[in-house]
């Protein structure tokens, strides 16, 4: 008996196991919590640290679900200086910046991954 057997495969018992994509979503989503709990809890800036959930949905995820999780790094980012009231500080707006210019590069990767693939597959 297979725990862990690819899905579909004849006779088998147990569960399949979860896609790369599934797995690269849970990470991506317990990045951006746990860089949210870090920020709210020490005085560390983890502003540039939010853009590793896009860069992480790009090397699995298609561009749509690499640019929700780009959003939600942008909206954490410019939500973390609130948290701070650094919104007035150069620093600040300049890592705001790198976090959207990461993302944007993000996006553009995962597309450029997935037109990849499905040229080597067909």
């Amino acid at each position: 008996m297979k725990l862990l057997a690819p899905a579909g495969e004849p006779g088998t018992t147990g569960r399949s196991r979860p896609s790369a994509e599934h797995v690269a979503t849970a990470v991506m989503i317990l990045c951006l919590v746990l860089f949210v709990v870090v920020h709210a809890t020490t005085d560390m800036m983890v502003v540039s640290l939010f853009s590793l959930a896009p860069l992480v949905a790009a090397t699995v995820a298609d561009e749509r679900r690499t640019a929700v999780f780009a959003g939600a790094a942008v909206a954490l980012a410019i939500g973390a200086g609130g948290l701070d009231d650094a919104t007035g500080s150069v620093t600040y707006w300049t890592s705001v910046a790198v976090v959207c210019a990461i993302c944007a590069m993000a996006v553009v990767v995962a597309g450029m991954r997935r037109r990849r693939e499905e040229r080597l597959a067909g």
